[in-house]
């Protein structure tokens, strides 16, 4: 089983550029699981709360998600889901991916060795 290099670095990546750690009580939490039917990366990290508890859409969200899902949608199409996440002081990203999805593997890599 083989995922898409570098997939989940956005994810981590923007929790380092956003979180907020004003009050001493900032974290980043970062987990990968796998199990017969999903590989998840679940990361989480504290944030400037506002009043409002909410998806986060892609529309409104910045460059390198906007990239990441596109990337999915390319790489994993009909077989991934990407959530995002704001509550109070936490905001979530979650990206899934269907393990069956990942054990055909990359299909621009099953492409290219086709042609060689």
């Amino acid at each position: 089983m083989a995922i898409t290099p570098l997939i989940f670095l956005t994810l981590v990546e923007n929790a380092f550029k956003h979180v907020d750690n004003s009050d001493g009580n900032g974290f980043i939490s970062i987990s990968i699981n796998a199990d017969d039917k999903w590989v998840a990366c679940h990361v989480e990290n504290s944030c400037a709360p506002d009043d409002q508890d909410r998806p986060v859409s892609m529309t409104n969200s910045g460059v390198g998600l906007s990239n990441i899902e596109r990337q999915l949608r390319l790489i994993y199409p009909a077989t991934h889901t990407m959530s995002l996440q704001k509550s109070g002081n936490v905001f979530s990203a979650e990206i899934r991916i269907l393990s069956d999805a990942l054990r055909q593997g990359n299909p621009f890599e099953r492409q290219s060795s086709a042609l060689s």
